[in-house]
């Protein structure tokens, strides 16, 4: 099988079993939203991100070294599995304290409190099960996170429709989340021992130091990206309150669900881009760069144009009129899922080339610009602009990672990838308005929509027809 059919086949693996995550947590989303409201939902959300934002050391690159060296070399797999676990064990119990140290020092409630702690236990357990699963991905082979994902998910909601149906508070919600993660866990641990990797050995000390430093500057980009990407829901507590809190990630939602679509892609890609880069094939590199970017700019604009027409409709349907303050957030931050879906190949290259420290100083100038615009920009314009920040701050990201990688994509085309997905989408939302918005259901406009979407794609060839599905160019065309 050669690489290309290697890529499709890891991501309808992945795209399949991230498709029934996407289902569970669309339903889900809206069932539990719907039963907290907006001042509990942004207690909730809050704890979630206090601890995503803890659970950034317990990654800190340590995935993309994992998958980048095993990949290289498969004998590496037993000392990387045990080495990573252990590590991550240790720095979850200081998280862990971390996460205790911060809800007594802030005096949250004690609903608040015990929903930080169990949330960060949750993060703790998850990645001790992605460990296996990025060995996995090392080996080009994500059939089993394919299953295993999916069905830790239903379990989080199954639990979670027992604690509405009890009427329980959000702390009972939190410990839905840690089983979900144990179940994760358990499908990681089974995975290892079929591949035959040791799960319990001798910890190297100086390997693991080596190790770290490996993933450090890697780790620190992690940690701006993921600042700039959260610290608004802290900022936006501290200026606001929780219901603020709650208008403003029920919005996000929608952009957190879109996300799993690039994550899978990039995914699935990110080994052959490894392997592309390591071969020095640049004419290819720029040949897959551009049908990735292609293909991704075709649903991410699809997504972009869909929501600026129904968001508001889709809010108040989902979620009641008590959110529909946050239609005006989306209409906002849609727009990071396009810079987000075409940027993150940028991203992927940086990481290959081993540019790390462009990575770092990226994502690091990205969180301090994003702080310093949320300063000023929350207490004047609210939540509207926190989400303006957001955007504001990844397209900025985007352009500095792209010039920094320019040098290996010289023949990337702006206009097949950017300019002309961006005027398709506009067109079929100006026809759209135009002519059937005011005759047509939101059901039956959605349609309409979408059918028209893609047909102004295939007239003007904005993307070929092989490709709508995750590129079947990738998998009919072999690499030259």
């Amino acid at each position: 099988m050669n690489n290309i059919k290697t890529v499709g086949k890891n991501f309808f693996s992945l795209a399949s079993g991230r498709a029934a995550v996407f289902v569970i947590n669309a339903i889900w989303i809206i069932v539990f939203i719907r039963y907290l409201g907006s001042e509990n939902y942004g207690k909730f959300s809050l704890a979630m991100t206090i601890a995503a934002l803890l659970g950034i050391f317990l990654d800190f690159g340590f995935n993309v070294v994992h998958i980048r060296e095993v990949s290289a070399d498969n004998k590496l797999a037993n000392n990387y599995y045990s080495n990573v676990n252990s590590l991550r064990f240790f720095i979850g119990l200081m998280v862990c304290s971390i996460a205790i140290i911060i809800g007594l020092f802030f005096s949250y409630p004690s609903d608040l409190f015990w929903t930080l702690v169990l949330m960060t236990v949750n993060i703790v357990i998850w990645y001790l099960a992605a460990t296996g699963f990025e060995f996995l991905r090392a080996l080009q082979d994500m059939k089993y996170e394919a299953m295993a994902e999916p069905i830790s998910r239903l379990s989080v909601v199954l639990l979670g429709l027992g604690c509405i149906w009890l009427n329980k508070d959000i702390v009972w919600f939190a410990f839905a989340n840690v089983i979900g993660s144990v179940v994760f866990l358990l499908f990681s641990v089974r995975m290892a021992l079929k591949k035959k990797i040791k799960i319990f050995s001798p910890v190297d000390f100086s390997f693991m130091m080596q190790f770290v430093k490996n993933a450090f500057f890697i780790g620190l980009g992690g940690l701006g990206f993921l600042i700039y990407n959260k610290i608004d829901v802290v900022m936006i507590n501290g200026f606001l309150d929780y219901k603020a809190v709650g208008m403003y990630n029920c919005a996000y939602r929608f952009i957190d669900i879109s996300s799993i679509i690039q994550l899978t892609f990039y995914g699935s890609v990110f080994p052959l881009i490894a392997k592309t880069i390591k071969s020095g094939n640049l004419m290819y590199l720029n040949k897959l760069i551009n049908q990735c970017c292609r293909f991704m700019a075709f649903v991410a604009m699809c997504i972009v144009a869909y929501i600026l027409i129904f968001g508001e409709d889709l809010i108040d349907i989902l979620f009641t009129v008590e959110f529909s303050e946050s239609h005006q957030v989306l209409n906002i931050l849609i727009f990071s899922t396009f810079i987000l879906f075409v940027g993150n190949a940028f991203g992927n290259i940086l990481v290959c080339t081993r540019r790390v420290r462009y990575y770092a100083y990226l994502s690091i100038g990205g969180a301090i610009t994003n702080i310093l615009l949320n300063l000023i920009a929350i207490p004047y314009m609210g939540i509207l602009g926190a989400a303006l920040t957001s955007v504001v701050t990844f397209l900025i990201t985007t352009i500095v990672a792209f010039y920094a990688v320019k040098d290996y994509i010289n023949k990337f085309s702006f206009r097949s990838t950017i300019i002309i997905p961006c005027l398709i989408g506009f067109l079929s939302m100006a026809i759209f308005y135009f002519t059937a918005l005011k005759h047509v259901s939101f059901w039956s406009g959605s349609v309409l929509f979408l059918v028209l979407y893609l047909s102004l794609f295939l007239i003007f060839r904005g993307i070929k027809k092989e490709e709508l599905a995750f590129g079947w160019g990738l998998l009919q065309k072999k690499e030259n």
